[in-house]
């Protein structure tokens, strides 16, 4: 059945079909009265098989037979042989169409169900052909564009320049433009937004090679290109990821150095030198730097959060010069803390980074200046609160309130806010991550955040968080214990290696250095008894502190070793194997290195290999 009478209702079917087996009854009373029924038998058969299918035509044949056999009762033989005759052409004629048209019928399946669009036209340019891909593509209909010039319908930029192309409609026709052209990248300019494509055009051709017309194809790359463009983020994502854990890495080794020397000088310096203060700012310092160090960490290797309580206030005041250095001379920046301590239970390196990209998100949406302004508060949210967003369980919260005086955004804008790449800046001014952060941060962080703007109004960004019960209260170590232990230090970072070598070597331990994994284990081998305890660095060259242990292990399964790294989980092994060994993290304090080796001198860490 063709496609068009099957939209047909069922009942108007029924009447065109009957009409057409009428046809059989005017060949039945042709037969009767002049003996030649031929040609209305011929017709009507075959406007059954084309609109209908094989069974129309069959049902004409039926039909035709019947009136023709009625009729011809009274003849002779040959009336009976002409209607066997008629019925055997009608079914030769129903079989030949019906292969006929499964076989068209098939073609136009499979070109229908193409992904890409295809146009096709006579020798004067004019549509004679669109398929469902291409209606979509071009947003118009087949029966509109239908008899309408190619170059009217279809028109395309370059994608580099921007200039318009002309279809080489002329050369195809005249056959100088092979079917296996190479596409072209080309912009297609319709209604709405604009599609990257890939064009090709053909002749196309009747079965003695003759031209007709001309085939073109679309193929649409949008989604494609974003695909890629979303491929090449991530694997650059991917690789800064590596290189900010290899800098966090090597970092660490420096920090190592600056906490152990400046805890070493404070704890020499009385309380009421003058020069104290001076050791506490490069210990304050330093663990900030830390904690920086520490999310670089988390981002190269998708850690967990460092999650404790701190105090909102006091993260903010401390970013109050960060803050001026990234808002500019143009914005000015007004900070109104809520009353007391408002404690949050968070990564503080994360509130920082949160606080950091709703800064910048601002300065880019007032680029003539503007006011920039963060305001802390404390709030119980009831049931029935007013704005209390639905994720969010009554209690007590500690609100974020960040807002600006820029553009504003539309509610398109809004709606897809913090989407991973989306952006409203130009291409290579934005990575489109800053605001996805900022939603995983509160989520992660067990809160929520709500966001009010529209253009010109400027935005208002407001972050619930839950209030931690626990005080904000920072301790430090205490003073670590002593020995009189033999100790084997192997770090090729000639600082790390010095100040721990200072720092056992004050407390009563005996020291020996080893620069590299090979040279601490030439000395083991000279004298394992005379070793206690082997602290050994995990990444060196020639021999890694893993190989280290392990021979050290084979030879003696007893000797207790640990561990620095400066990686929150080293590449080097599985995390399975990394269970079974003992740790002391860089950066490190000489409080925390004294603590961790008399631990494990002791055995109350389970140190081996």
């Amino acid at each position: 059945m063709k496609p068009e009478m099957e939209n047909i209702p069922r009942h108007r079917q029924f009447f065109i079909l009957l009409g057409l087996s009428c046809l059989g009854l005017i060949a039945a009373l042709l037969l009767r009265w002049t003996g030649d029924s031929v040609l209305p038998f011929v017709a009507a058969t075959f406007a059954g098989i084309w609109l209908f299918g094989f069974e129309g035509g069959l049902t004409v044949v039926l039909v035709s037979s019947v009136f023709a056999l009625l009729m011809t009762v009274e003849q002779s033989g040959s009336g009976w042989t002409q209607v066997a005759e008629m019925a055997a052409l009608g079914l030769i004629m129903a079989w030949v169409l019906e292969r006929s048209q499964r076989r068209t019928h098939r073609y136009r399946s499979m070109v229908a169900s193409m992904a890409d669009a295809l146009i096709a036209t006579d020798r004067a340019g004019c549509v004679t052909y669109m398929n469902p891909a291409a209606e979509a593509l071009m947003g118009v209909p087949f029966a509109k564009a239908k008899k309408r010039h190619v170059k009217e319908l279809v028109q395309f930029r370059d994608r580099r320049t921007g200039d318009p192309v002309e279809l080489p409609f002329d050369a195809v026709l005249a056959g100088g433009l092979p079917a296996s052209a190479t596409p072209r990248r080309l912009t297609l300019v319709r209604e709405g937004p604009e599609s990257e494509v890939e064009e090709t055009m053909a002749p196309l051709r009747a079965r003695n090679g003759k031209i007709e017309g001309v085939i073109l194809t679309i193929r649409d790359t949008t989604r494609r290109r974003e695909a890629q463009d979303q491929l090449s983020r991530s694997q650059k994502m991917d690789a800064l990821a590596r290189m900010a854990g290899g800098v966090a890495g090597d970092f660490n080794n420096l920090l190592t150095v600056i906490t152990g020397y400046g805890e070493m000088l404070r704890n020499e310096l009385g309380p009421a030198s003058p020069l104290r203060r001076f050791a506490e700012e490069i210990g304050g310092a330093a663990d900030r730097a830390a904690a920086l160090t520490q999310q670089l960490m988390a981002f190269s290797r998708h850690e967990s959060p460092l999650t404790r309580v701190i105090d909102l206030n006091a993260s903010i005041a401390n970013m109050e010069t960060t803050l001026r250095r990234l808002l500019g001379d143009g914005i000015d920046l007004v900070l109104i803390p809520g009353p007391g301590i408002l404690r949050v239970k968070a990564d503080a390196g994360q509130i920082d980074q949160l606080v950091a990209n709703l800064a910048m998100n601002s300065r880019d949406a007032m680029p003539n200046g503007g006011k920039f302004m963060i305001e802390t508060s404390s709030v119980d949210l009831a049931e029935d609160s007013p704005g209390k967003p639905d994720s969010l369980q009554p209690g007590p919260y500690v609100t974020l309130i960040v807002s600006d005086t820029g553009v504003g955004m539309d509610s398109e804008t809004l709606s897809r806010l913090f989407e991973p790449f989306f952006t409203t800046k130009t291409h290579g001014r934005s990575t489109g991550l800053g605001l996805s952060i900022v939603y995983g941060i509160v989520t992660q962080a067990g809160g929520d955040i709500s966001v009010y703007s529209q253009p010109g109004g400027g935005t208002i960004f407001e972050i619930y968080l839950p209030k931690a019960k626990e005080d904000a209260i920072v301790r430090r170590a205490p003073r670590g214990p002593r020995g009189t232990e033999t100790i084997l230090v192997a770090d090729d970072e000639s600082g790390v290696r010095k100040l721990v070598h200072a720092v056992l070597a004050t407390s009563g331990y005996t020291v020996f250095e080893a620069q590299d994994g090979a040279e601490a284990l030439d000395l083991f081998r000279a004298n394992p008894a005379k070793f206690d305890l082997v602290l050994t660095d995990v990444v060196m060259p020639h021999l890694n502190g893993f190989e280290l242990g392990d021979q050290i292990a084979a030879a003696d399964p007893s000797k207790k070793i640990l561990y620095m790294t400066g990686f929150r989980d080293t590449p080097i092994t599985s995390m399975d194997q990394d269970r079974s060994r003992t740790f002391l993290p860089k950066p490190f304090t000489p409080d925390a290195l004294l603590a961790r080796v008399r631990e494990v001198l002791d055995g109350r860490l389970e140190a081996r290999a």
